[in-house]
């Protein structure tokens, strides 16, 4: 009786399911090895990662404050403030403050710097007499002793930090940081090993549909 070639292009390659657990172990254990390097060199890098997250926040905190000190300003001189000093500000990141001296240093700078202060002195006290008016009423009741403190507005860089709520928060995140990027960079090695245990039970013509698909899968995953 004439026997018939088999069609079963697996015919030859047949596994037990012992087999084929053993073949799985190993490409997630390699696929793991894969992740565990990826992970460390993740925390190499995880400082810069958390700074570029940051950056975004950074920015609409500085921006924040900002638009606010010039509100505030504003409000103050009751007026719009000059497009120089938006600019200024603006440009170089620059806000105000109030803070208490003492009238013997403001003494000690009018000698020193006469001229600087002839020009400050010119102002409006019709546009400042209400701002000024509120700076005597915090002095005193701040010293109600009459210790001899004036209050000042001081330009400070504008400086913007963001804080954790834990001691234990900002390792975590770094952690988090360093993981993520770890499976990111690890993320081709891990795809290759479960393709390896996949491709094994698949036909020539199913492999195609594959190798069309899962580069663009793998480009919008590193992408996302």
């Amino acid at each position: 009786m004439a026997k018939f070639p088999s069609e079963d292009l697996f015919e030859d390659t047949k596994m037990s399911f012992g087999e084929h657990l053993e073949e799985l172990r190993g490409s997630l254990t390699r696929a793991l090895g894969g992740l565990l390097i990826g992970f460390l060199v993740g925390l190499v890098v995880a400082h810069y990662v958390v700074q570029f997250i940051e950056s975004p926040l950074r920015d609409a905190l500085e921006k924040y404050y900002l638009e606010t000190d010039l509100l505030r300003l504003a409000e103050e001189r009751g007026e719009e403030l000059p497009k120089e000093l938006v600019a200024f500000m603006s440009e170089n990141r620059m806000i105000t403050d109030e803070v208490f001296v003492e009238a013997s240093q403001l003494a000690r700078l009018a000698e020193e710097f006469p001229r600087q202060l002839e020009t400050l002195q010119k102002t409006d006290d019709g546009q400042e007499s209400d701002a000024k008016e509120a700076d005597v009423r915090d002095e005193e009741l701040a010293f109600p002793d009459g210790r001899g403190m004036l209050k000042t507005r001081i330009w400070r860089p504008l400086r913007t930090r963001v804080s954790s709520l834990s001691a234990q928060e900002a390792f975590m995140i770094w952690l988090k940081a360093g993981f993520v990027t770890g499976l990111i960079i690890a993320s081709p090695w891990i795809f290759w090993q479960i393709w390896l245990f996949i491709a094994a039970g698949l036909y020539p013509h199913e492999k195609q549909y594959v190798y069309i698909y899962l580069p663009f899968s793998l480009i919008l995953f590193l992408a996302g």
